[in-house]
């Protein structure tokens, strides 16, 4: 055999498709770096599974906090272990996930070549598209890219169908029990695989033998009882696993993040559709929608269905989101495990209606012709889907960028700040366990699953941090709102989300009420318009009735500033300070009343006081910076108070 023979047609198509998919990855990743000078990741949650395959490598315990903290908190036990197995080659944790994200997405690839190839009549060039559509696709890349388990979940969803189309039941049992280790809604694919089998054995029309159609026979599902075995042992100890560490058959992660998005869903439908058709996805949609007929006509039938599994298990999937987690944020992550199978619907849509086509107008002309309108339609589609991925190569970077802001830079700063015997209590414990060194308290039960009876209780969320000790709160401003208090710590605060870190006292710490936390964010949005008339006379009602909070003092204050009543403004911040000594956002109002009352050098001396006991609190150096050229035309100072600013925003600590 010569060495080009082993080239064939097939091989060849398949090659280049894996290297396209492959060439699109580093390039994308290439101008995220060059655009934030930094590898990210566009989430929080792989920090997670790194954390926990961190202490797996070097302690040999599945825990959050080096060998202590044991606790099933990651979604996916496959994808940790993978992780720690890789730390053996590199401790980089950024070409650890990202080199196994783009692997498993071209070994997936691979898959549905094979699987489209198979169910489209043998055709390896409907088959390459089928994979190119798939490797191309902009979501598959940036879960390729995103350091989560979902392109590890997707290469073992198309791995179990295939080997359930080809027969090999021992491998298939190994793939479906590993497939729960992947993911929990794994259970839902091979409920699929066995609906299939009772549709094949007792309502699929049996089939005729040797061309003699009295002769008929049935399909027997005997042959998956050799499956049986290797998935329940895997199954049972998957249980056995978790039970064992956190005393649930499943991970804490699905517990709390169920009960944490457990309200909502009535747009969950049209966001579905938007997320299946929008944009590149229109064309390919059409032919879906096709797909999903045909497979109702063949049902009808009772013929051969082989789209049957990809029908069941998108609509399983978007059903049990639907009903359970019905949020469709991150790109719709959660559902990208449906995207492979929708090709699947669309291409033998496309085929079903090319057949259609076929029969009614051109009976004469050969097979070729419909496969060549399914081919020419999945090109066309691949070409927005290359489109559609470097198009959204500068969101990708943006949501890099922005976790890097928020997440990371906060968890540096606690590292590099906060006492080594720390307790920090957060709601975003990826970053932050990971780079910060530091004992971590989960507010929302991922690992800690002592709270997630208690999600959206303040009282159990007091006991709770108490009974851990805590000493820090990591924070976002609209996750859990810390009001009487100035922080140690604050991101930029000219963006949204801003995450702060407070030093915890069980006696003094106090989170605004949820009807508190509301106003603030409403009366920030008006005043950020530039808007404050409805925050004077919203806040004004309130806060007759109620005590509210230092923040809402302080909000009611800008809006009287911004009307121009300085008296009144100075009343409210004042009030500010009585429930919150020395709270840098009253502070800072105040001193730009001394601006206008034409006393800079004391405006200057509040807010030099503000960053000394609050050194990262950004509008107080905006505002000085701002004095120091406007008032005092002194660019040398407001150079430095600028430099100094920037250094807070970037997790240093200014020189006091």
């Amino acid at each position: 055999m010569s060495f080009l023979s082993v080239f064939t047609p097939r091989r060849l198509i398949l090659i280049t498709i894996l290297t396209a998919g492959l060439g699109l990855s580093v390039l994308i990743e290439i101008s995220a770096i060059r655009s934030n000078g930094t590898a990210g990741f566009p989430l929080d949650d792989p920090w997670i599974h790194l954390q926990f395959a961190r202490n797996l490598h070097d302690f040999g315990s599945y825990s959050y906090y080096r060998n202590q903290m044991t606790t099933s908190g990651s979604t996916s036990p496959l994808y940790t272990f993978v992780l720690a197995g890789g730390m053996f080659l590199t401790r980089n944790e950024f070409t650890l996930s990202m080199c196994l994200g783009v692997l498993f997405l071209l070994l997936g690839g691979i898959y549905i070549f094979r699987l489209a190839e198979k169910e489209l009549d043998g055709s390896f060039a409907l088959g390459g598209a089928a994979a190119l559509l798939y490797i191309l696709e902009p979501r598959m890349q940036w879960a390729a890219l995103s350091g989560m388990e979902t392109t590890l979940f997707i290469l073992l969803l198309l791995a179990t169908l295939y080997y359930y189309r080809v027969r090999k039941p021992a491998v298939l049992g190994v793939c479906a029990g590993l497939l729960l280790w992947a993911r929990p809604e794994a259970l839902m694919f091979i409920a699929a695989l066995g609906l299939d089998v009772l549709y094949r054995t007792f309502w699929q029309r049996p089939a005729g033998k040797g061309g003699n159609a009295g002769a008929q026979i049935r399909d027997s599902p005997h042959w998956v009882r050799p499956a049986l075995l290797p998935l329940l042992l895997l199954a049972a100890a998957y249980a056995a696993f978790n039970m064992v560490l956190s005393g649930r058959v499943f991970p804490n992660t699905m517990s709390a993040k169920l009960a944490y998005y457990a309200s909502g869903g009535a747009g969950f439908p049209e966001q579905v559709l938007h997320f299946l058709a929008d944009g590149h996805m229109a064309l390919l949609s059409l032919v879906m929608a096709a797909g999903i007929v045909a497979v109702a006509v063949r049902f009808i039938r009772r013929s051969a269905n082989p789209a049957l599994v990809p029908a069941l298990w998108s609509l399983m999937m978007v059903l049990a989101y639907w009903h359970s987690l019905p949020f469709l944020y991150q790109h719709g992550r959660y559902l990208m495990p449906i995207l492979p199978f929708v090709i699947l619907l669309g291409m033998d849509g496309a085929q079903w209606v090319a057949g259609i086509v076929k029969n009614a107008f051109f009976k004469n002309q050969v097979r070729a012709r419909a496969e060549a309108f399914t081919l020419a339609l999945a090109l066309v589609v691949c070409a927005q889907c290359i489109a559609a991925s470097w198009s959204e190569r500068v969101d990708y970077a943006g949501q890099c960028a922005y976790i890097t802001a928020r997440q990371v830079r906060t968890a540096l700063w606690m590292r590099d700040h906060l006492p080594g015997d720390a307790v920090v209590a957060t709601h975003d414990i990826g970053a932050i366990g990971y780079y910060s060194g530091r004992r971590i308290a989960d507010m929302v039960g991922l690992v800690s699953p002592e709270m997630i009876s208690g999600i959206g209780r303040l009282d159990v969320l007091q006991e709770f941090l108490a009974r851990q000790g805590v000493t820090h709160l990591a924070v976002l401003r609209n996750w859990f709102d810390v009001s009487d208090q100035n922080p140690l710590f604050q991101t930029d605060e000219s963006d949204p989300e801003i995450m702060e870190v407070f030093a915890y006292d069980p006696a003094r710490t106090r989170f605004a009420s949820g009807e508190d936390a509301r106003l603030e964010e409403v009366a920030t949005d008006f005043l950020a318009r530039k808007e404050p008339l409805p925050v004077a006379q919203g806040l004004e009602r309130y806060l007759r009735a109620a005590p509210g909070t230092a923040r809402l003092r302080s909000l009611l204050g800008e809006a009287y500033l911004a009307l121009g009543d300085s008296g009144r403004a100075g009343q409210e911040f004042h009030r500010a300070l009585e429930r919150c000594p020395e709270y840098g956002e009253a502070e800072i109002g105040l001193a730009e009343i001394d601006r206008m009352r034409g006393e800079p050098s004391e405006a200057i001396q509040r807010l030099q006081a503000v960053i000394r006991i609050a050194p990262s609190l950004g509008p107080a150096y905006l505002r000085l910076a701002q004095l120091y050229e406007g008032s005092l035309h002194d660019t040398a100072n407001a150079i430095e108070t600028m430099r100094r600013y920037q250094s807070s925003v970037d997790g240093e600590t200014p020189e006091r």
